[in-house]
């Protein structure tokens, strides 16, 4: 009886986590890096695009393949609340990855996990994009990056 409590309670962590439509950041190379996928808890609204309340904390989970060795990894999350392909808004200024990837980073053919937090302020307003980007701090060039929208909770109907 245990086993199917357990279980029944793994089902309903896990029902409001969703794989998210991500797209590869253009201005990287992307043969540093392969995004196996990504998913967001909780993400109502998804793939397509995931309704964020703000003042809260929601996990970002990305499955990538690393092709770069790395001792130190930085990370950061921008948005463009603008929607005008620039990402000035910072979301989470850069920092150590290795909180959310395990360190050292070893160039492998296996999938590794990284597990960031997102949490957005007031000033997020509508339907935008987040940029999650991490990369080798002892070589700026070793980068993985990708993109997935959000709707806050700010968003108003006149802004469609």
């Amino acid at each position: 009886m245990s086993f199917y409590f357990v279980l029944f309670l793994c089902s309903l962590i896990t029902v409001n986590c969703e794989y998210v439509t991500k797209k590869l950041c253009k201005e990287v190379n992307q043969s540093h890096c392969k995004i196996n996928y990504v998913s967001v808890d909780p993400c109502s609204k998804g793939p397509r695009f995931c309704n964020i309340k703000t003042d809260k904390i929601y996990d970002i989970d990305v499955n990538f393949t690393p092709k770069f060795s790395a001792e130190r990894l930085q990370y950061a999350i921008y948005g463009d609340f603008d929607n005008t392909y620039t990402f000035y808004n910072i979301i989470d200024s850069p920092r150590n990855a290795c909180d959310a990837i395990d360190c050292p980073l070893r160039r492998t053919s296996l999938a590794h996990t990284a597990n960031f937090k997102l949490k957005l302020d007031k000033k997020a307003s509508g339907k935008f994009p987040v940029k999650v980007k991490f990369w080798n701090q002892d070589n700026a060039d070793q980068v993985c990056c990708f993109t997935f929208n959000v709707k806050s909770d700010n968003f108003k109907a006149n802004e469609i």
